[in-house]
C-alpha cells in the first residue's frame, strides 16, 4: 500500500464521519489517521476530544491507530498517514506521537537505528 491509498482510505473514513456528524462542529479539529504495518494490515484512528468532570482530554489520532495496532499485537509500522478534517490535507504528528511511535522501535527492534 501506497501513501495515495493510504491518504484515499483516511478521505474515505472522514467522507463516512462527516456523512454522519450533524454539525461542522462536531470535526472542526479532528484528524485521522491510517497505518500499514509490516504484516500488511491497516489500522486507523481518529483524533477526540472528551470532557468528563470538568476536564478536557485530547486523544490523537495517531495514539488511537498505534493502540488499535498494538491490540492486534502489532508493532512495527511500515508507513502512516495522518489527515486533516479541515482541509484534507496532510499533517506531521505532534512531538508526543512522534515520540510514542520511536518507542515503538525499541519494543520491536532494540537494535535498529532509524534516521529522522
Amino acid at each position: 500500500m501506497n501513501l495515495q491509498e493510504l491518504y484515499n482510505t483516511a478521505v474515505s473514513i472522514m467522507k463516512r464521519y462527516k456523512a454522519s456528524a450533524n454539525k461542522a462542529e462536531l470535526y472542526k479539529d479532528k484528524f485521522v489517521c491510517v497505518i500499514f504495518t509490516e504484516k500488511e494490515r491497516v489500522y486507523s484512528g481518529m483524533s477526540e476530544t472528551k470532557t468528563e468532570d470538568d476536564t478536557i482530554t485530547n486523544t490523537c489520532a495517531e495514539y488511537n491507530a498505534i493502540s488499535a495496532m498494538m491490540a492486534a499485537n502489532e508493532t512495527r509500522i511500515k508507513c502512516i498517514i495522518t489527515v486533516g478534517f479541515n482541509d484534507d490535507k496532510i499533517t506531521l504528528p505532534c512531538d508526543k506521537c512522534k515520540e510514542y511511535m520511536l518507542s515503538l522501535i525499541h519494543i520491536s527492534e532494540p537494535t535498529r537505528r532509524t534516521p529522522i
